[in-house]
């Protein structure tokens, strides 16, 4: 093999090697992208409700099963406001929203109770806030 020749098929070589080299790079940033998990969450709210209910220092567990439906059920929440604040934003034509556009979408998410209930608690933790914020 003469030495152009050589030199030709090491270039290819190594440029092929950097080109597996930042594929795999690319593999591992797409791999290691975060997904949204409430699984933290819901285990505290379960240690706060269950210290309540029991008046006791033992903490009931829950099944894997159901923590992952309980973390579905979530993010579907999740997705559904989002979706809601986008249409919203988009039916309006303005970039923020005021606490009346997203009383309406919790309304239309959570029909009926449900809706009352949610939309009564997050009155309740506006006030907190803005009494906390009044404090300082």
């Amino acid at each position: 093999m003469a030495p152009a020749a050589k030199n030709l098929t090491a270039a290819k070589e190594m440029l092929a090697q950097r080109e597996r080299k930042r594929k795999s790079k690319a593999s591992l940033l797409v791999a290691t992208k975060k997904k949204i998990d409430f699984r933290i969450y819901i285990h505290r709210v379960l240690k706060i409700v269950s210290h309540r209910a029991d008046n006791a220092t033992k903490m009931r567990a829950i099944s894997t099963n159901a923590m992952n439906v309980l973390n579905d059920i979530c993010v579907s929440i999740l997705d559904n406001v989002c979706s809601e604040v986008k249409q919203m934003k988009q039916n309006t034509k303005t970039v923020t929203l005021n606490d009346n556009d997203i009383r309406s979408i919790f309304q239309l998410i959570f029909v009926g109770d449900l809706g009352k209930h949610a939309v009564s608690e997050a009155v309740k933790a506006i006030l907190t806030y803005q009494k906390s914020a009044e404090a300082k």
